[in-house]
């Protein structure tokens, strides 16, 4: 008899404690997945914020726009895993459709809805780029980390030159005067690709 009780305690206190720990991650889960990563931009905020960033791409949309609609979640996926990049590379929005915000659509030449512009320090006029490449996240946040990589690196080993299959050797040639071997003066030989002068 008394186990049996004990038994009924035990189920009756996991029938509690479950569901609440059930429940915390649900709501963990839907605080995570509520929140939005990317800025909401318009007329009264967009000049001041795209100041502020030396980097920041913004999509000009339409509410009432299919293309729009359809670019909204992979653009909110991408900026999720673009807020984690350092530096960090800001996505933003702005409603390009609303009367407010015309001036800003027309100071950037936004003609179709969605435009994804690219804005460097500070959003002036000759650093803008517009992005015309895949619209789902995972080609985004590729090519937004490249855009914002260094042009050039060290090169410190051999295995921190491998550009996709292609590559180039580089050969020593014998010093004409003394027949040493000199750094100085390489010959680029050709290989798979890569063009020497």
């Amino acid at each position: 008899m008394a186990s049996r009780l004990w038994i009924w305690s035990f189920v009756f206190v996991l029938s509690v404690i479950v569901p609440s720990f059930a429940g915390a991650s649900a709501s963990e889960n839907e605080d995570s997945q509520s929140k939005e990563f990317v800025l909401t931009l318009d007329h009264s905020n967009f000049f001041e914020i795209v100041a502020k960033h030396d980097f920041i791409v913004v999509d000009f949309y339409a509410p009432w726009c299919y293309w729009s609609k359809k670019l909204a979640p992979e653009y909110e996926k991408a900026a999720s895993v673009l807020s984690l990049y350092d530096p960090r590379i800001t996505l933003a929005k702005v409603d390009a459709s609303e009367e407010k915000n015309q001036g800003i659509a027309r100071k950037f030449k936004i003609q179709g809805y969605p435009t994804i512009k690219i804005l460097r320090n500070g959003g002036n006029h000759y650093h803008t780029q517009e992005y015309y490449g895949p619209r789902d996240a995972d080609d985004f946040v590729a090519y937004l980390i490249k855009e914002r990589s260094p042009a050039s690196g060290e090169i410190k080993s051999t295995e921190d030159f491998n550009i996709e299959d292609r590559y180039i050797e580089m050969i020593h040639e014998k010093d004409n005067n003394n027949g040493t071997s000199s750094p100085d003066m390489f010959n680029w030989k050709q290989v798979k690709g890569f063009k020497s002068n």
